[in-house]
């Protein structure tokens, strides 16, 4: 006898670019596929950093290069993992820890 099946709408999905992170993603992907999930949301966090001693106007800059490198790496494994489920990519940025 099956025992009950899990429903998710969503589904969170962390990552920091390891081995073991891009095997949570193919996890994720799996148990998206099993349980019709609406969206998986392929996610990564980055701590605040002082760019220091550099201007405001260098500091956007960096932080632009910064987001736009993590994006497109982001990008590049929801292409490659996530193909056969609705997802989207966040990048936040705040305390990894408290």
């Amino acid at each position: 006898m099956r025992g009950p099946t899990l429903k998710f709408d969503k589904l969170l999905v962390p990552t920091d670019f390891s081995e073991l992170s891009i095997n949570a993603i193919d996890y994720c992907k799996y148990i998206a596929e099993k349980s019709n999930a609406r969206e998986v949301i392929l996610f990564h966090a980055i701590e605040g950093y002082e760019y220091e001693p550099v201007d405001e106007k260098a500091k956007e800059a960096i932080k632009e290069a910064l987001y736009s490198g993590l994006e497109n790496k982001l990008n590049e494994l929801k292409n490659k993992h996530l193909t056969s489920v609705n997802s989207r990519v966040v990048i936040r940025e705040g305390r990894l820890y408290r």
